[in-house]
């Protein structure tokens, strides 16, 4: 058996997309939404226990929205940065 075809290996590859993805799509949040990286006031909003600041927090709440959107075909930039304001709007409530 080739290792590229088992099952653990073909699972560490999407985690390690995933991770990607998350990693580009939370710089462009952070960049577009002018939001400081190293900060941390959205830690606790929107990030996961181990979250150190804004970029971590924002990342891990990508990576959960990626898990959801992808499989609706609605994973893109624009998608992400909606539903991340409605987020924070709710939060700021």
């Amino acid at each position: 058996m080739i290792i590229e075809h088992s099952k653990a290996f073909r699972s560490f590859m999407a985690n390690k997309d995933l991770d990607r993805k998350a990693g580009l799509y939370a710089d462009s949040l952070m960049l577009v939404m002018q939001i400081k990286p190293h900060q941390k006031g959205l830690v606790q909003i929107v990030g996961k226990a181990g979250d150190k600041n804004n970029l971590d927090a924002i990342k891990s709440w990508v990576k959960s929205q990626l898990c959801c959107e992808s499989e609706k075909g609605e994973d893109n930039l624009e998608t992400l940065r909606n539903k991340l304001q409605r987020c924070l709007e709710d939060a700021a409530d």
